[in-house]
């Protein structure tokens, strides 16, 4: 999990708001072997979380799964799903 608290003037849609974030979630990713990495954004006004294609099942889902499959996915591609 990331979580990158901006001050209350910044726009959360803003490409380098979401590229950091990104960049964040790649690092945890690749440094730490963590298959699903989620990200938060927030002003503690607004909120915005993000997370990989790839993780979209679970992000999605109602329950947790005890196992995830091991991931496929390219840790370099700064491609994000966000609310």
């Amino acid at each position: 999990m990331v979580i990158v608290v901006k001050s209350p003037d910044i726009v959360l849609i803003e490409p380098t708001v979401i590229g950091q974030t990104c960049d964040y979630m790649i690092d945890a990713q690749s440094f730490f072997g963590q298959e699903d990495v989620y990200g938060i954004i927030t002003t503690l006004n607004e909120w915005k979380f993000m997370w990989f294609p790839h993780s979209s099942p679970r992000a999605e889902a109602n329950t947790i799964p005890t196992s995830v499959p091991p991931s496929t996915a390219d840790p370099t591609a700064q491609l994000v799903h966000s609310t």
